[in-house]
């Protein structure tokens, strides 16, 4: 018997109310693929699945903040970065006026 699960925005737009980021322009300017990422990640020993992060950057999900964090983290120890990444550059907070 196969029971079926309805996944929370399958197949639509981004929700509006997740603010937009930056990680996918971050990563590919590092010449990540979102593969190289997660393996980064659980080489550091903080494992990220690849579907988390495509899910975070594509706006479907906003992810846990420990998630983040964790991703942030790996983002600074890639080798050739021009730069280090502030939790605000990758995951700007979107200001309500």
């Amino acid at each position: 018997m196969v029971i079926k699960t309805k996944t929370k925005n399958k197949g639509r737009k981004p929700d509006a109310t997740i603010p937009p980021n930056s990680l996918k322009t971050i990563r590919e300017s590092l010449g990540l693929t979102p593969t190289d990422l997660s393996r980064e990640c659980t080489k550091h020993g903080m494992p990220v699945s690849v579907r988390t992060i495509q899910d975070i950057e594509k706006g479907k999900i906003m992810g846990k903040p420990e998630t983040r964090q964790k991703i942030v983290h790996v983002l600074n120890t890639v080798p050739h970065r021009k730069k280090d990444y502030s939790y605000e550059d990758v995951f700007p907070q979107k200001r309500v006026v």
